[in-house]
């Protein structure tokens, strides 16, 4: 069985759980059916595979928490990867739990300048300047990956 909820999602004593039915991974990824006990879970799969209508091998069982997460304001900057130049930040509703997310590169994109392409580093925090520090970090990373400094 799968746990994939965050590490770092407090989970009540008291939560509730439900056991998805999984197979595949990325574009193959499906949802064969959601249970309430691992038990009813794992008897669909028998069930299925004995009747000869399953055909993923691959098949798990995934526990996730009931209502557990809560949406949350954040903020999320762009830095130019080349000359770390940002304008600020902006406010976005999300249910990623707490705590400063590691940024993502944009590669190849129009940032602004109609005609020329550029590498942004995106990075997200609790505040504008925690997502601004965020992607600031993530491109000094970068930045040090490619001397080899890393």
């Amino acid at each position: 069985m799968s746990r994939l909820y965050p590490e770092r999602h407090e989970i009540p004593d008291d939560a509730q759980f439900v056991y998805v039915v999984t197979s595949g991974e990325y574009s193959d990824y499906q949802i064969h059916g959601v249970f309430s006990t691992e038990e009813l879970a794992q008897d669909y799969i028998d069930l299925c595979r004995t009747a000869g209508i399953w055909r993923y091998e691959d098949s798990d069982i995934e526990e996730w928490p009931l209502n557990t997460l809560k949406a949350q304001t954040r903020y999320r900057a762009w830095v130019r990867l080349e000359s770390g130049e940002h304008h600020g930040a902006v406010e976005t509703t999300t249910s990623a739990d707490g705590g400063e997310l590691p940024g993502h590169v944009m590669e190849n994109v129009y940032a602004g300048n109609p005609g020329k392409r550029t590498d942004i580093v995106c990075g997200m925090g609790a505040s504008p300047d925690a997502a601004i520090k965020s992607a600031l970090d993530h491109r000094a990373k970068i930045l040090a990956e490619r001397e080899g400094i890393s």
